[in-house]
């Protein structure tokens, strides 16, 4: 995945994950402005819900795209945030 792929599906999950956007709307955009398969973005929202939430996210997502969320979650959301991620 490109850096700038991987930096707008960090937003789009984001953007769902805080109700600023919908799942269905950040999907149509990722489809249209990056090519990103909706079922993929699906995945990749709930891989970065369940981190967030300390929750075992089953399905495997790209190493860049994992180490970019626990980056940006440090960032965005504070090292308690960034612990429970990493415990998963």
């Amino acid at each position: 995945i490109k850096q700038e792929c991987i930096i707008a599906i960090y937003e789009k999950a984001k953007g769902v994950y805080s109700k600023r956007d919908t799942l269905k709307n950040a999907k149509g955009m990722l489809a249209s402005e990056y090519g990103v398969n909706e079922n993929s973005f699906e995945d990749y929202y709930y891989a970065f819900k369940n981190i967030l939430d300390g929750k075992l996210h089953k399905r495997m997502i790209n190493s860049d795209l994992r180490d970019y969320y626990l980056t940006r979650i440090y960032e965005d959301y504070g090292i308690d945030k960034l612990r429970i991620a990493e415990k998963r």
